[in-house]
């Protein structure tokens, strides 16, 4: 599992370097900025670009906490939790690609629902599903992503579709297989994993294509009481 996580920041390894490059590039001119303000004693506008740095050199720590937290070892512990702040972690991770491709993300459904998983391991799962996603839709001419959050039963469920081409029958039935992938790299234990950590937490994932020919996977969870 472990390794998958890491192979996943391998994949994402050039929206990374993107996303950091930036800030550094404006903290660079900023720094260099304040020295020029500093020769030529001018305060306040040292003072005004003392403190961007301060904000960029914020904002660059919080870039780096989302992947390093993501790449730790589980806990292996399980809490509740809402489903859409896993959600959310996920889409962190993910931003770069989905601005680059010009993605446009669609929710639907419940804000908030209850769920007792190993919040990693939900993220995992959730960036290896939208991961996917956004692989299949780089050739699309009006790319979309949907997020719904709905309860089944007692199933507390996040379904997760693009309008990407929709999925051969092999594929449907291989596709939580070990080893199993389409894509030219790729260790193909992405979504095996996927299904052994959902399961772990007593729930299930299943996946087809919707009436409109739109893959789309479904997680049910068992649903959790709010810890208020």
């Amino acid at each position: 599992m472990q390794a998958a996580k890491l192979a996943t920041l391998g994949e994402l390894s050039a929206g990374i370097n993107h996303e950091l490059n930036q800030p550094l590039t404006v903290l660079r001119n900023y720094a260099e900025n304040a020295l020029r303000f500093q020769q030529q004693q001018q305060h306040q506008q040292l003072s005004s670009n003392l403190q961007e740095i301060l904000k960029l050199s914020s904002k660059i720590s919080k870039m780096i906490a989302k992947f390093k937290i993501f790449s730790r070892k589980s806990s292996g512990q399980s809490q509740v939790l809402s489903s859409s702040s896993a959600i959310n972690a996920a889409l962190s991770i993910l931003a770069n690609r989905i601005v680059a491709n010009n993605i446009k993300i669609e929710f639907s459904g419940q804000d908030e629902q209850w769920v007792k998983v190993d919040p990693i391991h939900l993220e995992q799962v959730l960036i290896n599903l939208l991961n996917n996603a956004i692989d299949a839709l780089e050739q699309q001419p009006q790319p979309r992503l949907g997020i719904s959050q709905f309860q089944q039963d007692d199933w507390q469920c996040i379904a997760i579709w693009d309008n990407g081409p929709e999925l051969g029958e092999e594929q449907l039935q291989r596709i939580f297989e070990p080893f199993y992938t389409t894509k030219k790299q790729g260790l193909g234990l992405g979504m095996a994993i996927s299904k052994r950590l959902i399961e772990s937490f007593g729930g299930e994932i299943t996946v087809s294509n919707k009436a409109d020919l739109e893959p789309e996977f479904v997680i049910r969870l068992p649903q959790a009481q709010s810890p208020e």
